[in-house]
């Protein structure tokens, strides 16, 4: 047998060149028969849309690949609309290839030289892993299947393909068939680990004749469902490519957008390994799709070059769009609405807003912009947001006075026209309105009343003895000094305006005592401190204290509780202003209206306790005599 299996070679280019002139003739082939240039379009990448992305291979009539065009000469449309905004960027991604050798017992032949055909085709694939080219790791997908089952599997190191088929000891037995193709399929049959990556199956195998088990057309489409290029590299003389079992590999060939080869010793597959390291690099074309509808959408590939024109056969994917969910968060069951200063405006009681925050997902699995945000209550727009950031949203609530519910609800429009409403959410709103006009004065009506009553009686009192001074005759002088005793106490009484309920705490000038003029009891109902006789149960004569100053409020448990009203001297305890949110008072207490001092003081102080000290040689005694 001769060393070179094609050495008659020559005498079939006629027979190839019919063959590659009916391949491009045929429907499936991705030109316009007058170009010979040939377009493969990926499947559409739409995990980002709207923005999607394909790859498209561009070959020349030999299947060589072209990278001498420019990228304005590549166009695309969707649902025949073009897309305007489109990017072409040659993007490396690498190959993924698949070995299938036939080891079947014709790869035993040897030639005169006592080389067997495997032993060719084996020197001929590592010499192919040796190329510098492939020497790089994380490139390509690399797998080897023999007849004997898979060999390798999908590594990214030429090293390892090479080290296991150079100590592969075949057993040649098995004549093989096109189940190893079918097999072989399965390597390729999973997404590639790279988006827009090439596969290839070099199908490398004696002549064989048609499976009587796998029917072709079950191989040609699942070739072409996972866009797998088949070659076949045909080990023989070249007498056999006139054969009529050849069809059948030329017809795998054509369908899946591969060429035949016939193995030649002499070249190797050193020009097959070539041709193959420019397909590491595909065109990615990226637009935003116009699409707005689920359903089926089309792609279209076109390339123009000078007067030649060709189209990519068209790619199809399915979208499925839903609206945006929209979800309420952290929204109370009720608001209050409620203010103490019966000063301010009802507009300005707090709170004047409320937050409405909200979460959004796309369900469909496409995020994409809100372009539109209104808030509703009772179905009346009361916000709307036509920028981001669109959460939260506010609720106006300065003209909610009275009680009631409210229902709210957020609607959302994203950047294709598809709108959400999010489940409705009823809030009640309950409105404490500050005391006004004599209400405001209810808690110190009794104090006044009080002071009047007590003013009348002294009155009627002191009009009572000047009419007894006229009709008596003088006193004597033991009782006139009775009298002016006794009128001291009428008189300070009086003046101290005690009240009829029982005096639970008082509030007495700095410098005097609870029997000092001036002294404010407090009799457990709340009272207001201050200038205006309008507002303040006592009013107090100081220029510093404002119209209503301050308020003490008594607690549940007897405490009583101070709080500035907004008083431009301040309310102070112990010489430290009182804190927005007031003070519980507590016996002893130190506290300046404006300029105006007092000491707080309950009826019944809490006892004092007395620490003793006791000298270290005396003797200890009980905690009940150290302490009173």
């Amino acid at each position: 047998m001769r060393a070179c299996y094609n050495g008659a070679m020559h005498r079939l280019k006629p027979l190839f060149t019919a063959m590659l002139i009916l391949a491009t003739l045929l429907p499936k082939a991705s030109a316009f028969a007058q170009s010979g240039i040939r377009l493969n379009l990926s499947d559409p990448m739409i995990d980002s849309f709207p923005q999607v992305s394909v790859f498209v291979q561009v070959r020349d009539e030999t299947g060589k690949p072209l990278d001498d065009f420019p990228a304005s000469g590549l166009s695309l449309l969707e649902d025949n609309q073009v897309a305007p905004d489109l990017t072409v960027d040659p993007v490396q991604v690498g190959t993924r290839l698949v070995y299938a050798l036939n080891t079947s017992p014709a790869l035993r032949i040897r030639d005169t030289l006592g080389r067997s055909r495997y032993e060719l085709i084996l020197n001929a694939l590592l010499n192919w892993w040796a190329l510098p080219e492939y020497a790089p790791l994380g490139v390509d997908d690399l797998s080897l299947i023999t007849a004997e089952g898979i060999q390798v599997e999908h590594t990214q190191a030429s090293a390892e393909i090479a080290s296991v088929l150079a100590n592969l000891k075949p057993s040649f037995e098995s004549e093989g068939d096109f189940e190893l193709l079918f097999r072989a399929l399965d390597l390729t049959n999973a997404p590639a680990p790279i988006s827009g990556m090439p596969s290839y199956i070099f199908f490398i195998t004696p002549l064989l004749r048609p499976s009587l088990t796998i029917p072709l057309e079950s191989i040609i489409a699942r070739a072409q469902a996972s866009q797998t290029t088949i070659i076949p590299i045909l080990v023989g003389p070249p007498e056999i490519m006139g054969q009529a079992e050849v069809d059948a590999f030329q017809r795998l060939a054509v369908e899946t957008g591969g060429s035949l080869l016939l193995f030649e010793s002499s070249q190797g597959l050193q020009n097959l390994a070539q041709d193959l390291i420019a397909q590491r690099t595909q065109y990615q074309l990226t637009y935003r799709s116009p699409a707005t509808t689920s359903g089926p959408h089309e792609i279209t590939v076109r390339l123009s070059l000078n007067d030649v024109e060709a189209e990519a056969p068209s790619r199809s994917y399915i979208l499925e769009l839903l609206a945006p969910e929209v979800t309420l968060l952290n929204l109370p069951g009720e608001i209050l609405r409620s203010s103490d200063d019966p000063a301010l405006p009802l507009e300005k009681m707090a709170p004047a807003s409320q937050a409405v925050e909200f979460a959004v997902q796309f369900p469909d699995g496409y995020p994409r912009p809100v372009i539109q945000a209104q808030l509703l209550d009772n179905g009346e727009i009361v916000d709307q947001r036509l920028q981001p950031p669109f959460s939260p949203l506010t609720w106006d609530l300065r003209n909610q006075l009275d009680d009631a519910t409210h229902e709210l609800q957020v609607t959302l429009l994203d950047s294709l026209g598809l709108q959400a409403n999010s489940p409705a959410a009823e809030i009640g709103i309950r409105v404490e309105l500050p005391p006004r006009g004599l209400a405001a004065l209810r808690p110190a009506l009794s104090s006044l009343l009080l002071a009047l009553g007590v003013l009348l009686a002294g009155v009627a009192l002191a009009a009572i003895l000047l009419t007894t001074g006229r009709r008596t005759v003088p006193a004597t002088p033991s009782s006139t000094a009775t009298q002016q005793a006794a009128q001291p106490t009428a008189v300070s009484r009086m003046r101290r305006g005690l009240p009829d309920e029982p005096i639970e705490a008082y509030l007495y000038p700095l410098e005097g005592d609870p029997d000092s003029p001036g002294t404010i009891y407090l009799t457990g109902m709340e009272i207001n401190i201050g200038r205006d006789p309008n507002f303040a149960a006592v009013p107090l004569d100081d220029p510093s204290v404002d119209g209503l100053h301050a308020r003490i409020i008594r607690h549940v448990d007897g405490s009583y509780f101070l709080r500035d009203q907004g008083s431009k001297a301040g309310t102070w305890v112990h010489y430290k202003p009182l804190p927005e949110t007031g003070q519980k008072l507590a016996h002893g207490d130190i506290v300046h209206f404006g300029r105006s001092a007092y000491r707080f003081a309950f009826v019944d102080a809490p006892p004092q306790k007395e620490i003793r000290r006791t000298p270290l040689d005396e003797p200890i005694e009980s905690s009940k005599d150290n302490v009173s």
